[in-house]
């Protein structure tokens, strides 16, 4: 058994866990949003890594603006710090989605893949509860 199927075993629930249940998403969409902010910002020309640092402070500011992540902030000394969050981090690596890497003495938080971002004018059709029709012209 090669490595990416042990990996790819280990994403799957346990069968006991998934009798009789729908399947469990791994990842909410709420940390999908946030995976998608960050592959938003290492797509600006010049920007400054995100760290474990600006990370924190990225999921803060998405918590308070309404995304339920489910994390309790505390104050710390650099700024909102949430416990439980390298939990989540790793959560999105085994799911390939982030990517956390060491660069001197910063561990580097990254989106794994582009996450594609609706268009200004899709987003504003979906804000007015309208769908874009895909049906051909008649």
């Amino acid at each position: 058994m090669g490595r990416a199927e042990i990996e790819q075993l280990a994403l799957l629930p346990a069968a006991e866990d998934a009798a009789g249940l729908p399947p469990e998403r791994f990842v909410p969409p709420e940390w999908v949003a946030i995976v998608a902010v960050v592959d938003r910002l290492q797509r600006q020309t010049y920007h400054w890594p995100i760290g474990h640092t600006i990370f924190q402070k990225l999921v803060y500011f998405a918590s308070q603006t309404g995304i339920p992540t489910g994390l309790e902030f505390e104050r710390n000394n650099y700024g909102p710090f949430a416990r439980k969050l390298k939990s989540h981090i790793a959560r999105l690596q085994n799911n390939g989605l982030a990517i956390e890497e060491q660069r001197g003495n910063l561990f580097e938080i990254r989106s794994d893949r582009p996450i594609p971002m609706p268009s200004r004018t899709t987003a504003a059709v979906w804000r007015l509860g309208a769908r874009p029709s895909t049906a051909p012209p008649t």
